[in-house]
């Protein structure tokens, strides 16, 4: 079993995967074409050159920031904020099992837990003057100079993992262990920037794999006829993007220096503030159009979803009422913010409610013949496996984000494909799978509404970002 601090390394720094066909994004986002037919515009009415997916997706990044920035971005930060929804529970179906309890799925992943750190090798190769074979065998390990390479390795650790640590809220009840989220904020945690882990870096190169992923790079996910299988690769991509923005919100730098931590200049008992670190941004983000054109995909993709669940939302808040007496006292203002959210009024900009309906699902596995079937169950299966891959994250902090941003995807995927049979679904063998939209509970409700939040926090300062660098271009 790996250790809270052997397993694979933060979700937030994870994604940031070194693809050699992930190159900068060459095409320039074009000017905006707003809908002009007003709040029953179906869609967003774009050139298929301009919109998020020629086949599923019918708006532009520019219109999905915008709507985000205008007015859907406070409306999710005061959503979240309520009893209901800042309370999460990553394994609600294992009772009293917090973060670090839950095993690793991928057998793999295990493995290579147990091989040194480059950190430990090269201490025992210095104390031990042993060659890099020798010291990866178990002979050298019970040596007295080994022992104290791990004594320092482990106080390294340890300096880190205090940089962010992760409480739930209550471990006494017996239930799923929750875990509020305002006060375990996604951002910088130190872990695989301050440390480093062999297994990190193969979580997320492993999801641009067959196994999970169908294309593996921008350019071949344009070039894939099937729209579904683009899909996939944009909800890794776009979430990836959106985290690496949130760390890069969120940085550690010394107060004494202000320099930002990094392996090279970390030390024990040195005192950090967070803070933006535009630089990393624009090198894991902000350099890649792709990417931030497949953030705001996911946004269209969970708003979609969430709209889709309005009609049966009050049902979701009066079983969450139900759980806990502070859901209860703010039910109402709870319901009035979802109500306000999912029904823009008629004096904003039309692109607001058309964002809404923009993702356009009934696109995807048509005609409903037996090919589409077997591609339907193949993507499914591949997001219950992206459930699995976070058990592995090795940060507690980064482990619960991640697991509720992938959570939300399968609960989105669930809701459009508007499944009411069982026929051909193996989601009974699986941790983590897609589920219907008849099944769903507050939980599931919690993730896709907080990781919408998350994904528009990171548009957002997209935005702000943007304006600053376009207005140094100006001067």
């Amino acid at each position: 079993m790996l250790n809270r601090w052997q397993r694979p390394m933060s979700a937030a720094l994870l994604l940031f995967v070194l693809v050699n066909c992930f190159g900068p994004y060459s095409a320039q986002f074009p000017d905006p074409r707003f809908s002009k037919a007003g709040n029953d515009a179906g869609s967003c009415e774009c050139s298929v050159e301009d919109v998020l997916d020629k086949d599923c997706c019918s708006c532009t990044v520019a219109q999905v920031s915008e709507a985000t920035s205008l007015y859907f971005k406070d409306r999710l930060q005061q959503l979240v904020e309520t009893p209901l929804f800042r309370v999460y529970a990553p394994y609600p179906e294992h009772a009293g099992k917090q973060l670090y309890d839950m095993q690793c799925s991928i057998p793999g992943l295990n493995e290579l837990a147990q091989e040194l750190s480059s950190l430990q090798l090269g201490c025992a190769i210095e104390q031990c003057g042993c060659s890099e074979d020798q010291c990866n065998t178990e002979h050298w390990r019970h040596q007295p100079c080994f022992v104290k390479c791990e004594k320092d390795s482990r106080a390294l650790e340890g300096s880190v993992a205090n940089l962010a640590l992760t409480t739930p809220v209550d471990v006494s009840g017996g239930g799923p262990v929750q875990y509020d989220l305002l006060d375990n904020p996604e951002q910088f945690t130190g872990y695989g920037t301050l440390l480093d882990d062999k297994s990190a870096r193969l979580i997320w190169d492993s999801l641009y794999s067959d196994s999970f992923c169908f294309t593996s790079c921008p350019e071949e996910t344009e070039a894939e006829p099937r729209a579904e299988k683009r899909l996939v690769y944009r909800v890794v991509s776009g979430l990836q993007a959106s985290i690496n923005t949130h760390l890069a919100m969120h940085y550690g730098f010394f107060k004494d220096t202000g320099a930002p931590a990094t392996r090279e200049n970390w030390g024990f008992a040195r005192e950090l503030e967070f803070r933006p670190w535009k630089e990393l941004f624009d090198q894991r983000v902000g350099q890649h159009p792709d990417r931030i054109r497949n953030m705001h995909f996911v946004f269209a993709l969970l708003s979609r979803a969430l709209y889709r669940l309005a009609p049966h939302l009050d049902q979701a808040l009066a079983a969450g009422r139900e759980s806990c007496s502070k859901c209860a006292s703010e039910h109402n203002r709870t319901q009035e913010i979802l109500h306000q959210l999912l029904s823009p009024p008629d004096h904003v900009p039309s692109e607001c409610p058309a964002v809404l309906r923009a993702f356009d699902e009934a696109s995807l596995f048509a005609p409903d013949d037996v090919e589409m079937r077997h591609l339907k169950q193949n993507v499914k299966a591949r997001f219950a496996r992206m459930g699995d891959l976070m058990t592995c994250v090795g940060c507690d902090r980064c482990k619960l984000w991640g697991t509720l941003q992938f959570h939300a995807t399968r609960v989105a995927l669930g809701v459009l494909l508007n499944e009411t049979t069982t026929d051909g679904d193996s989601s009974s063998t699986q941790q983590f799978p897609v589920p219907r939209w008849s099944e769903l509970k507050p939980n599931d409700l919690v993730a896709l509404v907080n990781a919408l939040a998350q994904v528009g926090k990171s548009i957002d300062q997209v935005k702000r970002w943007t304006r600053v660098e376009t207005a140094r271009e100006e001067l």
